[in-house]
Parts: structure tokens; C-alpha cells; sequence
């Protein structure tokens, strides 16, 4: 009996022994091939200066181009370690390189152009931009782009039913101007904390009408404007808009 009682023992010991030489073994090499994962998956960088990965940006442009980077780095420390090559496809305009590559190692980037021409009615555009970059990985840079036509002053009114406010936008084009805003008080209120409205709101012939000047907007500026709704059920949604310096804010 006792002998059986230190075989069992011994066989015990074996085991535990046998576990301690392979579980450091088994650790060593998931964690390598984690680290080897992980190099892999962070030797692939494909950003840009205006497109991003996680989400579609949306910008104005005052004219009818733009021009935007490629890029294989994200900073000096982080640079793709694979060639990637990208494909570039506008859903309108057109763009001075739709292919391309970026060299692997060092830093590299490339400029595209996107460039487009307006009808002669047309007042602006929205055109939709993708960017698709292929290495050790496949990655999709997307942006919007609103082109404006530069063709002196233009405003429009942003806004929707059931939102307590209304935006007004001026835009300037290539030289400085002077706007004159009028509304109707029964129905909006402006929001004088504005840089441009504070302390320049007037009274007009009646309590119900109010105006505020605005000199000197400076060449290629974008003002925003709030104005807070007496009926939110209202939309006073306006298009872009040609005009002579005076905004006549609509009623309903």
C-alpha cells in the first residue's frame, strides 16, 4: 500500500513537472504570435489629409477645385511597410490621377486634383469622393466636397420643421462686403451673441422688424448666423441664393 501511495506521488510530481517545462513554452508562443499579429496589422497606414476611414467629412469649397493627399504614414514613426496601391473614383468632376501607388518604407504621398465646372446656372455642386488603397490590407477613404460658386454674394437658410432654429449662411465670394439682415420679430429671433450681430441690432419702422449691418465681411468668409424659431413647426429652409447686400429673412 505504501508503495502504491509513492508511485502515485511520483506520478503527480511528473506531471506538474511536465506542465511547468510546456505552459511557459505554450505562453511564449501565443504571445509571439500576438506581437507578430499586431506588427502586422500596424504596418499598413493609409490616411489623408481632407478623406478619413471612419466616417464621411463634408466640406464647402469657394471655387472649382481641390486638392487633397494621399498618404502611406501617419507620422514620422508610423510609415506602411507594404507598396499600397490606391484607385479614385468622384461621383462627378473629374480627378487628375484616378491610380496611383505609394512606395513602401519611406514616407510617400501624392496629391489628386478634383476639379469641376459649373453650368452656367449652377450655383453649387456636391460631389462625392472614395479613395480605395490596397497592401497587406484594404482600406476605403471617403470625403464630401461642396463646391461654391464664386460669383458675389450669396446666402441660404438652413434649416428643417420641428428644430428650434434656423441657420443663415453668407458667403462673400472673392471680395469684402457689406449685408444688411431684416426679420420679422414675431417670428424669429436673432442670436445676438453672434460676433457680427452683438450690439448692431436695430429697430425698424415697427416693433415687429428688426435689422443689423454688417461692414467689412472680409473676401472668402463663410458667416453663420442662428436664428431661434417663435413656431418650430416653421421650415425656412432657402437655397443658395444670389442677392445685393440686403437678406429679407422669409415669413410664413
Amino acid at each position: 500500500m505504501k508503495k502504491r501511495k509513492t508511485v502515485a506521488v511520483i506520478s503527480v510530481l511528473l506531471v506538474v513537472a511536465l506542465l511547468l517545462c510546456i505552459v511557459p513554452s505554450i505562453a511564449k508562443y501565443i504571445i509571439n504570435k500576438g506581437q507578430q499579429s499586431e506588427l502586422v496589422s500596424q504596418n499598413f497606414y493609409f490616411s489623408s489629409n481632407f478623406l478619413k476611414s471612419d466616417g464621411v467629412p463634408t466640406y464647402e469649397i469657394y471655387g472649382n477645385t481641390v486638392t487633397f493627399a494621399l498618404r502611406n504614414y501617419i507620422d514620422s514613426l508610423r510609415i506602411s511597410g507594404t507598396n499600397i496601391n490606391f484607385t479614385v473614383t468622384a461621383d462627378g468632376g473629374t480627378v487628375d490621377m484616378s491610380n496611383g501607388s505609394l512606395a513602401k518604407a519611406v514616407s510617400s504621398s501624392k496629391s489628386i486634383t478634383l476639379t469641376y465646372n459649373f453650368g452656367s446656372d449652377e450655383l453649387q455642386k456636391e460631389i462625392n469622393v472614395s479613395v480605395t488603397g490596397t497592401g497587406t490590407f484594404t482600406q476605403t477613404l471617403k470625403a464630401t466636397f461642396i463646391f461654391i460658386k464664386y460669383d458675389g454674394l450669396r446666402y441660404e437658410i438652413r434649416d428643417r420643421a420641428n428644430r428650434d432654429y434656423a441657420e443663415l449662411y453668407i458667403y462673400t465670394g472673392n471680395t469684402p462686403q457689406n449685408v444688411t439682415l431684416l426679420w420679422d420679430n414675431a417670428e424669429l429671433v436673432i442670436d445676438e451673441t453672434n460676433d457680427y450681430v452683438f450690439g448692431k441690432v436695430q429697430n425698424q419702422t415697427s416693433p415687429e422688424k428688426s435689422s443689423v449691418a454688417i461692414e467689412s465681411i472680409a473676401a472668402d468668409t463663410t458667416v453663420k448666423i442662428v436664428f431661434f424659431k417663435k413656431d418650430i413647426a416653421q421650415d425656412y429652409t432657402c437655397g443658395i441664393t444670389k442677392f445685393d447686400g440686403t437678406i429679407n429673412m422669409p415669413t410664413n
